[in-house]
């Protein structure tokens, strides 16, 4: 950047005929704003799911905003239900899972009942199981597709990857919902020559596999919360450890993924601790002689 824009290029919206204004530092301008913003954006899956909530609301009221900020429904989950379930996506995968030996085959299997749309509801609950198996599907899908040519898991490139993906729309979402072609692909440590649909069978199979190695056999044990979880930590316990239980809290069970609006976002194909949350979310009602609500 070498100056300011006149106000009036910059994006803006006045009096939207929605009734409303909403970002979730996604990206507000199509592909043909003249103007250099940034080239790094949030997902787009919360700000499509606070317009998903707040369209179809008449004579909003504090409640509906209270209850939009600690939304914990994925549109991301139902977006990989739409290529697990519906379509030639659908059809490629079942044909690879059928092709499994029987052990994998019988996990991949349980993973689709899983996340079938009519027992997951795409909400990431910290109670849920279909939410944890989800959960595991993504952390195996990142592995799966880019670790055998971005590792080793302790490399400077792999850190660099999963540290990337905090900061806004990243690759692995980007190969999940898409990119039948990409290299990615292929695991380099065969000499086969795998495909996407190859790696997504894969990944079902592991995500049961990670989820019994995590939180036991006992399918009614597994809760996305056991997986996700809060930790309050001070810097100053890493030199003095010690001090960790006076000065530390959690690990608590948590609700929401990088794709919700109510975020908890971690980094992809590492583990599943809080890395990022909102900064402060406050409702407002102007009607109130105090309004402010946090």
């Amino acid at each position: 950047w070498t100056g300011f824009l006149p106000v009036a290029l910059n994006p803006h919206s006045e009096n939207p005929a929605s009734g409303y204004l909403a970002t979730a530092n996604n990206r507000t301008v199509d592909a043909n704003y003249p103007h250099r913003l940034s080239s790094s954006w949030e997902r787009p899956e919360r700000a499509e799911r606070i317009g998903q909530v707040l369209g179809p609301l008449k004579n909003a009221t504090v409640d509906d905003m209270l209850r939009l900020q600690y939304d914990h429904y994925s549109l991301l989950a139902r977006k990989v239900q739409d290529m697990l379930f519906s379509g030639e996506s659908s059809v490629k995968v079942r044909k690879v899972v059928a092709g499994m030996d029987w052990q994998r085959r019988g996990r991949a299997l349980e993973a689709l009942d899983r996340l079938d749309p009519k027992a997951f509801d795409a909400v990431m609950d910290s109670e849920s199981g279909s939410a944890a198996v989800m959960g595991a599907f993504f952390h195996c899908a990142v592995r799966e597709t880019f670790l055998d040519e971005l590792g080793p898991d302790d490399g400077m490139v792999w850190e660099a990857f999963k540290f990337e993906s905090l900061g806004g729309y990243s690759a692995h979402q980007d190969h999940l919902l898409g990119r039948e072609d990409s290299p990615f692909w292929d695991n380099a440590a065969t000499p086969e020559r795998e495909t996407k649909w190859d790696i997504i069978a894969e990944s079902l199979h592991k995500a049961v596999l990670f989820c019994e190695e995590r939180m036991g056999y006992a399918r009614d044990g597994w809760r996305w919360g056991r997986l996700h979880t809060y930790e309050w930590t001070h810097d100053f316990t890493s030199q003095l450890p010690v001090f960790r239980d006076y000065f530390n809290r959690g690990p608590y069970p948590a609700s929401g993924d990088p794709n919700t609006v109510n975020v908890a976002s971690f980094m992809a194909g590492d583990n599943f601790d809080v890395a990022l949350i909102p900064a402060m979310r406050m409702v407002v009602d102007f009607d109130r002689a105090e309004p402010a609500m946090l």
